[in-house]
């Protein structure tokens, strides 16, 4: 009876050890899947539709990350591009008493503006586009046209990105490539992610690319589900360059 009595004892005591063990696994599985879930940043931006010539404009963005508004965010600027003459500038902003992210300009050429606010906390990044027409002339001022050449080959200069694929399998691990140029030479030690977007179910990720060769950025990614994705390229190396370029990947 004494060797029955210890055999039920040790056989309930694994069995509590079983469901324990399961127990601390669920647990430690819903910590994980906490900490995978990446905050929802957004931006709210407010930018004049009209303007002239001369004018003094104002852009404005809120930023927002789970609902709640933040004046703390790594990197907020805008990208101010003529898409008439090709001049293209960042600014910097700064936080008004509204709790708005600010940048202000002196327009000094006519045409039609596309203003871009890049949203950077994190590990999260957001775009967003708005446009702006400006009437008149180019106005006639001393250092104009070299201010507004300097700005875009500073920003930006000549950068190039080439993509080893644009395709994948559904439920394969399938490495993805990217060769980065800047000014002809490849650019290095750079921020690197992609923005993922399934079309058709409008749900989003990141995915940072680490540097493997001079220029060359990798990532392995798993698509789920078949079907078209819109990727955007996000290239950043300080606070002056910062290209992105948008793909279509297709997983079949």
């Amino acid at each position: 009876m004494r060797k029955i009595a210890l055999t039920a004892l040790a056989l309930i005591s694994s069995v509590a050890l079983v469901a324990c063990n399961d127990n601390e696994e669920k647990n430690t599985d819903k910590v994980e899947k906490q900490e995978v879930k990446a905050a929802v940043l957004k931006a709210d931006v407010t930018v004049p539709k009209k303007a002239e010539v001369g004018d003094k404009v104002e852009f404005k963005v809120k930023v927002t990350e789970d609902g709640k508004v933040i004046t703390n965010a790594s990197e907020v600027t805008f990208e101010v591009e003529n898409a008439d003459t090709h001049s293209d500038k960042m600014l910097e902003t700064k936080v008004n008493k509204d709790n708005d992210y600010v940048a202000e300009m002196t327009v000094k050429e006519a045409g039609n503006y596309e203003i871009t606010a890049h949203v950077t906390n994190g590990e999260g990044h957001e775009m967003v586009d708005a446009d702006m027409k400006v009437a008149g002339e180019v106005a006639k001022t001393k250092d104009n046209d070299h201010d507004s050449t300097e700005a875009h080959e500073h920003a930006h200069g000549d950068t190039t990105a080439t993509f080893s694929q644009t395709t994948a399998k559904k439920g394969e691990n399938t490495n993805f490539s990217v060769t980065i140029q800047h000014d002809g030479k490849a650019l290095t030690d750079a921020r690197v992610r992609f923005q993922i977007t399934n079309n058709a179910t409008e749900e989003a990720g990141w995915l940072t690319l680490k540097e493997k060769a001079d220029g060359t950025y990798e990532v392995k990614n798993t698509f789920n589900d078949a079907g078209t994705y819109k990727v955007t390229l996000h290239v950043e190396k300080g606070k002056e360059l910062h290209f992105h370029e948008e793909k279509t990947f297709t997983v079949k």
